[in-house]
């Protein structure tokens, strides 16, 4: 069976990764910028999905809405049209 051979492997504290990258961006969808005053749910999102190879890495993470994580779903950012807004980093 491929799908039992190629087991992703989670990290031992995905709640914590999670939180670093919520707080890197801001808690704000890096692909259409709302963010917490806008009454949406966030999600983490790979860039690269892990069906295509993905990791658990920090810089395959971002925050992202539900909407537009529901919108890219398990497809490139080129093959979904999207693209990654800057974050503005605040003192």
């Amino acid at each position: 069976m491929e799908c039992a051979e190629r087991k992703i492997k989670r990290p031992y504290d995905l709640y914590a990764l999670r939180w670093r990258v919520f707080r890197r961006d801001g808690f704000r969808c890096r692909y259409c910028g709302r963010g917490p005053g806008d009454n949406m749910q966030i999600t983490l999102d790979h860039i690269t999905p892990l069906s295509q190879g993905g990791t658990y890495d920090e810089e395959n993470l971002v925050t992202a809405c539900y909407r537009c994580n529901q919108g890219k779903r398990d497809t490139m950012l080129s093959q979904a049209e999207l693209a990654l807004v800057k974050v503005k980093k605040e003192c």
